[in-house]
């Protein structure tokens, strides 16, 4: 059975980590297994290419787009279980509080990440660096944002400075980086 690498050891006494990382590992493997073996073609590629982008360490943005009952949720929990049996941090948000129980660990992105309520473009969420928050979402190997369409271009791009900042921490040119290939997914759309 794998163990949080050492930077997760560290931050035990973080209850928000802690509680991520609180899962029983032979359920989450009976689980992915059945979870696996029932996707579906499309689904598996998604699963595959997600999978790829974070065991070569590649930063990137997916969008997965389709209708409602096609399967997304269904992809979301495959991949949790994957992750959170090897040890990593994943947070799944949702744009509303119902959409949200549908992810195992699923919060608002509004509680999740201390989005403002009222939003505008010089919002940043409330993360302090060198908190128990901030700590996690450094530690954290995948984001996934159910419902994203739903939320304002505000919240992202709040949530985008927020993140550049805290991840300063383990990459000073964070703030390029990051803030450049958002800007370029922002304006795709």
């Amino acid at each position: 059975m794998p163990l949080p690498n050492d930077a997760l050891m560290d931050n035990m006494e973080n209850v928000l980590m802690s509680e991520e990382l609180n899962y029983d590992r032979n359920l989450l493997k009976i689980e992915h297994n059945a979870l696996l073996f029932s996707l579906t073609s499309e689904q598996i590629n998604i699963y595959n290419v997600v999978m790829d982008a974070l065991n070569n360490s590649t930063d990137e943005l997916f969008f997965v787009n389709g209708f409602g009952g096609s399967g997304k949720t269904y992809i979301w929990n495959t991949l949790t279980s994957r992750l959170c049996l090897n040890g990593s941090i994943v947070l799944a948000v949702a744009s509303s509080g119902i959409a949200s129980q549908l992810i195992p660990g699923g919060r608002t992105a509004h509680s999740r990440f201390v989005i403002p309520l009222h939003c505008n473009e010089n919002s940043t969420c409330n993360i302090v660096q060198g908190s128990d928050l901030a700590n996690l979402l450094i530690h954290t190997e995948l984001i996934i944002s159910d419902e994203a369409p739903m939320a304002h271009k505000v919240c992202f791009e709040a949530l985008d400075k927020s993140l550049r900042n805290i991840m300063q921490i383990r990459d000073p040119k964070s703030l390029e980086k990051y803030y450049r290939s958002f800007q370029e997914d922002l304006n795709k759309t």
